[in-house]
């Protein structure tokens, strides 16, 4: 799910600048220009909505640059504790300092405020709170803006794998606590859905998928211990 609804995964820009672009006036663009609909100004309105569970922590209104704008601190999943950046809307729904959003809730509409021709939602994910509310990387180096900014399209799949596991409402306790579990051992997100939904067909639990890694480690080690058994001696050496 991207953060502008019924923005496409092959095309998510259709126009404007992707991540790390160079726009040529002095900047490696630090978010993703998201567009729906046929382009131009065909999204005007469309709805704009919470990657995840997030709390509004700026409300801005700009004649220009930015427009309207809002960061909101992501508060739970794979990016919790960073910053997502919403900018040129033409409406927000929300304005309270301290509002928290839940993912997929609507919380502003597409605009092309701050004097754009055309609609957009420029959309960034920074790693940290940034200086100011206004911030924009200008004249850095590429390698500068990537190490303060996440690329918005991964953070959006990731979030997609994460609430596959985490937001599924048959998920029992000891499912989730499983998910948990393999995220702290770093598993890959993007694989820990298909795992997720295996365990649940086994009907398995902590327990049981515990012994069954277990004995899983126990058959390795006794074919191991086998094939060397079965390895052919090695010839004397003509040195002995």
């Amino acid at each position: 799910m991207f953060p502008q609804i019924d923005a496409t995964e092959h095309n998510p820009t259709m126009g404007g600048w992707g991540y790390l672009d160079d726009n040529g006036a002095g900047c490696f663009h630090p978010g993703i220009d998201f567009n729906s609909g046929a382009g131009g100004n065909a999204d005007c309105g469309a709805p704009v909505v919470a990657i995840t569970t997030q709390t509004l922590v700026a409300h801005v209104v700009d004649t220009t640059g930015f427009g309207l704008h809002q960061w909101w601190r992501l508060d739970v999943g794979p990016y919790a504790g960073c910053y997502a950046h919403y900018c040129h809307l033409s409406d927000a729904l929300f304005g309270d300092i301290g509002t928290t959003a839940t993912r997929g809730q609507a919380i502003a509409a597409v605009g092309r405020s701050g004097g754009w021709d055309y609609c957009h939602l420029h959309f960034e994910v920074s790693r940290e709170q940034p200086p100011h509310w206004r911030y924009w990387p200008k004249g850095q180096a590429r390698e500068a803006v990537a190490a303060q900014y996440y690329d918005p399209i991964a953070v959006a799949h990731a979030y997609d794998a994460w609430a596959r596991t985490h937001q599924e409402d048959d998920m029992t306790p000891e499912i989730k606590a499983i998910a948990d579990a393999l995220a702290e051992t770093g598993y890959p997100a993007s694989e820990v859905p298909d795992l997720i939904r295996a365990v649940k067909a086994w009907s398995a639990n902590s327990a049981s998928l515990g012994a069954w890694i277990e004995e899983i480690g126990a058959l390795k080690a006794r074919v191991a211990e086998l094939e060397a058994a079965a390895a052919p001696a090695e010839a004397p050496s003509d040195n002995a």
